[in-house]
């Protein structure tokens, strides 16, 4: 699976970082040669002409999103697109649902609308 796949997409990791999202995580968002990349921190001192590198914002994967979920929220795969849906703790009624091309963008939305006080 390619990492793009495990971690928010630079849109929903900006809109998380504008929400208030911690800036804590496994992987960034940074500017490398005018370029836009997914790095580990700890590879920016790595790697050559570090002082053009510019951090942007955390790239959190889909684990770090679970764990940032209420237990109430599932995610699920049909048909290529995922699914993150909210149910209620008592019953497990729908009350809200949502979808995005990766799990962690679904994670990333969700995340987003629970932040907005909606649910």
């Amino acid at each position: 699976m390619k990492l793009k796949s495990q971690v928010t997409s630079l849109e929903l990791s900006k809109e998380l970082k504008s929400a208030g999202y911690k800036q804590e995580g496994l992987w960034w968002w940074y500017k490398h040669d005018d370029k836009i990349k997914i790095i580990h921190p700890a590879m920016v001192k790595y790697m050559e002409c570090d002082n053009y590198i510019t951090q942007i914002c955390v790239a959190p994967t889909v684990a770090e999103l679970g764990d940032a979920l209420p237990e109430n929220i599932e995610s699920h795969k049909y048909n290529n697109k995922y699914n993150c849906i909210a149910l209620e703790k008592e019953d497990n009624k729908l009350i809200y649902n949502l979808w995005a091309d990766t799990e962690a963008d679904a994670r990333a939305k969700m995340w987003l609308y629970l932040k907005e006080g909606l649910l």
